[in-house]
Order: structure tokens, then sequence, then C-alpha cells
């Protein structure tokens, strides 16, 4: 087969095999419907056929990753040694990972077995000391006592967010005794990145920053653009769901996992067109809480367009590394490679919308006496300023024309 040649594969799905490229490239075309892993999606008329097609090919592959992933966690559950499970999740499948993402499939796996409440077989030994503050009888130790019964009466993942806290209105001894509490089994002590290894991502991520904050990408039509999301979320019946997906996350700076999830929502603030109160933030450590987000596109469009992707998948609901992994590689491509809307810049990644929103939020949105790290921070839902470094990449030339009122107020 020379140069390139359409492939008929079923019924609304064609796969073109490029065999002049050095490396064969495929392309599967389904209603606009993401094709996972090796796949690219673009828009094209809807098809089950075609869409059951591509899923049952690229199914495999997700079954075999979350099957390796099973039996790593068996071998957690079972007491593995913590050093030798990592051994194996480096040799499994041959690949050399860089150490962002060995970090993050350790904190993946490491959160999997947290959910399953395996303790340490000491756990109840060791909080002894700690159940007596349970049973105290005094009045002046009445509020105390019922904290650390309610405490015991939390998930494990609960137990250790709060024990890594400061406790807040604990005596010195209960908090003594909390910490002595031995809640993981031991083997997870050494289910992590070594001292070196992490002083070596720690070098590479400030590299990376330091790369990322003295490169400037352009967005040289932010009015068009925002015309353009406003457009596609208005009227959503008629995009796909590649497209709305990009559009939503432009419009609130949201995360992918955060928008794909099927677990996040946006709620009205009465009397604020241009805010919504998010539920759903990630990499809060168990503690998100919702909050108001300004969003660049009127309330109804953005939600007329997040229902309509939410049917595009079935309101199909994922724990969010599922959702990432659904998503963030086809996105990744996409916008990499393609312009998704008309008027972004190419060659983007996912995050990269998130700076694009936020360069934009602080243009279109009075803050006041907020520096624009401080705003950042506010409206991404960081923990810190210094992770709202990370989103300082983008210049708007020429900046927006048009005003969306003000920031919402933080605490």
């Amino acid at each position: 087969m020379g140069g390139t040649e359409p492939v008929r594969l079923a019924d609304g799905a064609a796969c073109i095999v490029d065999c002049a490229a050095t490396h064969a490239r495929r392309t599967v075309r389904v209603g606009g419907v993401v094709g996972w892993s090796d796949y690219e999606v673009f828009q094209a008329p809807y098809s089950e056929a075609g869409r059951a097609h591509t899923m049952a090919h690229v199914g495999q592959k997700r079954a075999w990753s979350e099957t390796r992933e099973e039996g790593l966690l068996a071998q957690l559950c079972v007491g593995v040694e913590g050093s030798t499970v990592l051994n194996d999740l480096v040799q499994q499948n041959g690949k050399t990972y860089s150490l962002a993402s060995l970090s993050t499939m350790v904190s993946n796996l490491r959160s999997k077995f947290i959910k399953t409440g395996h303790k340490s077989i000491d756990c109840y030994n060791s909080s002894l000391a700690l159940r007596k503050f349970a049973h105290l009888e005094a009045e002046e130790d009445a509020t105390e006592a019922k904290a650390v019964a309610e405490f015991f009466g939390t998930t494990l993942e609960e137990q250790l967010e709060f024990q890594r806290g400061e406790a807040p209105g604990w005596s010195t001894g209960a908090r003594d005794a909390l910490a002595a509490v031995r809640l993981l089994p031991s083997n997870m002590n050494t289910f992590k990145l070594t001292h070196e290894q992490n002083t070596e991502l720690k070098r590479k991520q400030a590299e990376g920053l330091e790369r990322k904050t003295s490169t400037v990408c352009v967005v040289a039509t932010v009015d068009l653009l925002l015309d353009e999301a406003k457009a596609v979320l208005d009227s959503a019946n008629k995009a796909d769901m590649l497209t709305l997906i990009v559009a939503v996350m432009v419009v609130t700076g949201r995360r992918t996992a955060e928008i794909t999830n099927g677990h996040s929502t946006f709620t009205e603030v009465p009397g604020q067109d241009h805010h919504a109160q998010f539920t759903g933030q990630l990499k809060t450590r168990g503690n998100a809480k919702p909050y108001t987000i300004p969003i660049l596109v009127p309330f109804e469009t953005l939600v007329k367009g997040f229902a309509a992707m939410q049917l595009m998948q079935r309101n199909e609901k994922l724990p969010n590394d599922k959702a990432k992994g659904k998503y963030q590689s086809i996105l990744s491509k996409a916008l990499y490679n393609h312009r998704v809307l008309e008027n972004m810049p190419s060659r983007l990644k996912p995050h990269d919308l998130r700076s694009i929103y936020a360069a934009i939020v602080v243009s279109v949105f009075a803050h006041g006496q907020l520096t624009i790290p401080g705003v950042v921070e506010r409206i991404l839902g960081h923990g810190n300023v210094n992770q709202s470094l990370h989103y300082s990449s983008m210049r708007l030339d020429p900046p927006p024309t048009r005003s969306l009122g003000e920031l919402p107020v933080y605490d």
C-alpha cells in the first residue's frame, strides 16, 4: 500500500495508515469520541458500531494495565516489601520511567492501597494509649474524648490525613498518643522514592519551572477565543466531545480529570453570571471544599455545554486516575498537533489551558489589591502561591477588550 489509503474497519470508523511514514500513524475517526491511547480522534458523524470497535481494541490495553496494577496492589496487601513491589513496577513492561512519572505511579498505587483499608498488625496495640483518651469522663475532657472517639470511626484515609495535621483542640498527651499510632503496615515504609531520587526530582522540577517561567507563549486572539468557546458550548449538540472538553477547560480552568471524572459540579451563584461554585477540586489531600470560581462565559452557557459533554460520556463516573488515563493522552496529542479551537495556540499541553484561563481571568476581572500570583492561587485552588508560578507563562497580546466584573471574594 503506497502513501495514505483509508481502510474500512466498521460502519463509521476509518483507519488511515500511512505506510510511507517512518512511524506508521493510525487515525481512528469515530463520532468525535475520544479514541484512547495510540489513537487520535477528530470530528466525524457519530457511529455506535465505530465507537464499539475502537473501544474494544483499546480496552485490551487498558485491561492489561489495570490487571498489572491489581497484581502490584495485591502484593502490597499481602505484605511484600514495598521496595520489591517498586522494582516490579519499574521492570514489568521494560519501560524507562522518568522520576516524575514514577513518583505519580507510586502516589496513585499508594492511594489505592490506603483505600483498601489495610492497616498495620500493630495498629490496635499502638493505639491503646490514644483509646484511653476516648474514655475520659471528666467534664473538661468530654470534648476531646468525643473527638478521639470520632477519629476511630473514620476511614484509614481520613485517619492518615488527620494524623498528618495538627489535631486542633487536642491536648499534648493526646497528640503524642496519636503520633504513636502505626496505621500503615511496615512494608509501606519502603514503597516510596529514595532520598536521592526525591532530591533529583525536586532539582528537575525546579529546572522545569525556571524554563517555563522564562519562556512566554503568546495568545494573540483572546477575544476571538472566548467567542469561539462560547459558540461551541452554546451549540454543544453540534460539537464533538473532545472540543467540548477543551472549551470547558478553557472557560473554567479546571483539570482534565476534574472535568471528565463525572463527579465534579458547577452550581449557580445568584446574581453573578460569570461566577460558579465548583465542587470537585483535586490535589487537596481529601480536604476539597466547594468554592466560587470566575468563569469566562455566562453560567447558562457553561452548564449547557458541560451537560452535553457528560451526556456524550454516558454520564460515566470514574475514579480520578482512570479519568485522567482515559482522556489525558488523546487530549495531549490533539492539543499539541492541532488547534482544537481555531483561536488558540498550537503545540499546547492540557495544563496550558489552565495557564490561558488564569491569564485571561487576571485581565478581564477586577482584582483590587491582589497580586497576580495571589489571584492565580485563589482561582485555581492552590495550597500556596508557589504552585501558581507554574501558570505565568502566557501573554495576551493584544489583551482582551471585555470586562467581566469583579473577582469572587476569597477568605
